[in-house]
Parts: structure tokens; sequence; C-alpha cells
């Protein structure tokens, strides 16, 4: 894809938007076969009780054409459609509007870029009470952050 066109797709502006559109006009997604890692700690004080390590499976990509898909990598409008339809119900709809789900890992948890101030975040679920409850987790400050920190071992 094009700057212009990644521009067009997401006319939204946030802080490091020049990395995010530099990338996706390079790679337009991609998949790691044996998975990348990154840990939370480098950027935020993590409990003992918290996920830090998080993997990371594949970055969604922009269709480039209607109907365009991949056999591997998830687009990022289908995505977000996806969850735009499951997480209404649980108070989610505005977190969805505001955010674009740009990566996954293979447990089906996104990795979303704030489109207001840029930072990651990721969508867990914890079961309080019998009932499934969001939990939302600063994941990176940034997207070049978060593109950076990735590494090829769970360390």
């Amino acid at each position: 894809m094009s700057e212009a066109d990644i521009r067009r797709e997401v006319p939204d502006e946030f802080p490091g938007k020049d990395f995010f559109v530099e990338f996706y006009a390079s790679r337009n997604g991609g998949y790691f076969s044996r998975g990348a890692f990154l840990r939370r700690d480098a950027f935020y004080e993590v409990g003992s009780d918290e996920e830090n390590r998080l993997e990371v499976e594949a970055f969604n990509c922009f269709p480039l054409r209607e109907g365009d898909e991949s056999p591997v990598l998830l687009s990022i409008p289908q995505a977000r459609q996806r969850r735009m339809r499951h997480w209404a119900a649980f108070g989610l709809a505005d977190f969805v509007e505001t955010h674009l789900p740009f990566a996954g890992d293979a447990g089906d948890h996104d990795y979303w870029l704030d489109l207001r101030d840029g930072t990651v975040k990721t969508v867990r679920w914890n079961e309080t009470d019998g009932a499934l409850v969001p939990a939302i987790l600063a994941v990176a400050p940034g997207f070049r952050e978060f593109c950076t920190s990735l590494a090829a071992e769970r360390t």
C-alpha cells in the first residue's frame, strides 16, 4: 500500500503516525512463524499478578482490494468489525471506535493502537462472579516502541 492509501484508511492524527504509515507502506502486515515476544515491564510497572510477557503472532493487514483476503493475516477492518459485533455488549463500542487492531496473538487477543494518543493496548478477559469482564492493559507507549521491543525469545 502507498503511504497515501494508509493515510486515507487511517485519517486520525496521533503521536507516532509517521512510523506507523512507514511500517505499513513497507510491510502491510506480517506473520511470525514462531511468535515474537515483548515485555510490558520495559515501559510500565507491572505487578507480579499481572501479565507481563506477551506474544505477538502477526501484524494485521489492510486489504489491497475489496474482498482481498490473506490465508494467514487478519485484515484490520475485519478484526475491528468482529470485535465491535462481540464487544458492544460489554460496553467496549467506544474503545473499538477509537482504537485500531493492528496485531494479534495465537490466543485471539488483539493489540490496539489508540488513535488519540498513539499508545498500544490489549484487552484481556477475566472471570468475576461467573461473568466475563474486560481488562484493558497498557502494552507500550507507542507503535514504534511496540515494534522495536519485539524479540524472538521469551525472555
